[in-house]
């Protein structure tokens, strides 16, 4: 007969974690070898290495039979146990893992981590009102942005903008055929968004706060661990630039008296965008995992 491989069904066990803990269920299996005949000789132990699951194999049709979830398991670990009460018979116990979402609200692994940071920028005007969206008109149209002058004959004062690094960490499964989400990420879209800013309501930033960094990614088991990167600006990104004379230096005018001293100041100053494009991000981080962030679970009891 050879080696048969039974499960012990009554055995599998399950065990399912918060993320990023995995959904796990452990089965046992009984192997057994028996002999064609009085004259069989036993293969050996490599022969019954190729009868018993491996690490990085996908759960048998026995577990998951119909079900999503239990398809996207895949073995961790296995161990082999020799029967000392049978002859020729092996306790195979082999431990099934996957980080997908085991049911609607139980979640997905998605973390966020936030950190404050500052930029200095040049202070030029007190009192302004930023343009709408970050959306700073540069050239011939450029309007001057109001306020009081604040400068020293044209130097700035300097201004602590303030700003904020947000992480966002998921994992992909890259094993997965295309739809169920694609099997790559989509690379080349991630990196066509970096130096854009939000065109909508993203993680809690309005139009125009919020500039995509980049991503960085490594692959653990069959995931892709990615994460993107966010910077928040409180001036939207935008810069306080003096209008030029024609040498570049800022026009100067009379200006404010300082312990009865005049001195000149900046005439014009205008807005300056560095980042001019922007685009919907919704689409960086998968439905399921921004869900993660903007509606956590459990809902509160009042």
């Amino acid at each position: 007969m050879g080696f048969t491989v039974n499960e012990f069904k009554t055995s599998r066990s399950w065990s399912i974690d918060s993320p990023p803990g995995e959904a796990t269920i452990t089965a046992v299996y009984i192997v057994d070898w028996v002999p064609d005949g009085t004259s069989a000789t036993y293969p050996g132990e490599a022969a019954l290495l190729s009868y018993i699951p491996g690490v990085r194999e996908r759960a048998p049709s026995a577990i998951y039979g119909n079900d999503s979830l239990l398809k996207t398991l895949v073995s961790r670990s296995v161990t082999v146990q020799p029967m000392v009460e049978r002859t020729h018979a092996w306790m195979v116990t082999v431990t099934y893992s996957t980080r997908g979402q085991y049911k609607d609200g139980a979640g997905v692994f998605c973390n966020v981590t936030r950190g404050t940071s500052l930029r200095q920028a040049a202070y030029y005007r007190a009192g302004t009102t930023l343009p709408s969206d970050g959306d700073a008109v540069w050239g011939a149209s450029s309007a001057d942005m109001g306020g009081t002058a604040i400068d020293i004959n044209g130097k700035p004062r300097t201004y602590d903008v303030q700003q904020q690094v947000i992480s966002v960490e998921i994992y992909w499964d890259r094993t997965l055929p295309s739809g169920a989400p694609a099997a790559e990420p989509p690379w080349s879209s991630y990196t066509a968004k970096v130096n854009q800013r939000n065109s909508g309501t993203f993680l809690g930033a309005g139009i125009g706060y919020l500039l995509y960094r980049g991503f960085q990614a490594a692959p653990v088991d069959n995931y892709y661990r990615i994460e993107h990167t966010f910077l928040f600006d409180q001036w939207l990104h935008c810069e306080q630039v003096a209008a030029p004379n024609p040498t570049g230096e800022p026009v100067l005018v009379p200006g404010t008296t300082i312990a009865g001293q005049q001195i000149l100041q900046t005439e014009k100053v205008i807005w300056f965008q560095r980042y001019p494009n922007k685009s919907a991000f919704a689409d960086i981080l998968p439905a399921v995992e921004l869900g993660e962030l903007t509606s956590p679970k459990p809902t509160a009891i009042p």
